[in-house]
């Protein structure tokens, strides 16, 4: 869904408020009261600012490789403002597909 999103606030060329994405956390950073992350739809990555809607019990559950669902404002083709974020089980995801995205970003021991 990713590699489709063209322009500012388009989508296919029609107008974009808000989406709904599914996928794997790749890396994230804490600044104060923020967290941001960027989640890896196997279409490309977009960065997700969490929003002050977001239940601080999600907000404990994120971690890198975990499969996440976000819905929020689209601010531009790869920048989204969560107002809604929340762990995806194997019985509703795409396991094949999450378990090849999570491979690609398995920490490593240094």
């Amino acid at each position: 869904m990713l590699a489709d999103i063209t322009g500012s606030n388009t989508l296919h060329g029609r107008p974009v408020a808000s989406l709904r994405i599914e996928g794997t956390i790749v890396s994230k950073k804490k600044k104060s009261h923020k967290i941001s992350f960027v989640l890896d739809d196997g279409s490309g990555t977009i960065t997700v600012t969490t929003g002050k809607f977001v239940s601080k019990t999600e907000l404990a559950k994120l971690h890198i490789g975990r499969t996440f669902a976000v819905v929020g404002k689209y601010q531009s083709c790869f920048k989204i403002k969560a107002s809604n974020v929340f762990e995806q089980s194997c019985s509703t995801s795409q396991p094949l597909h999450y378990a090849r995205i999570a491979s690609f970003w398995q920490p490593t021991k240094e």
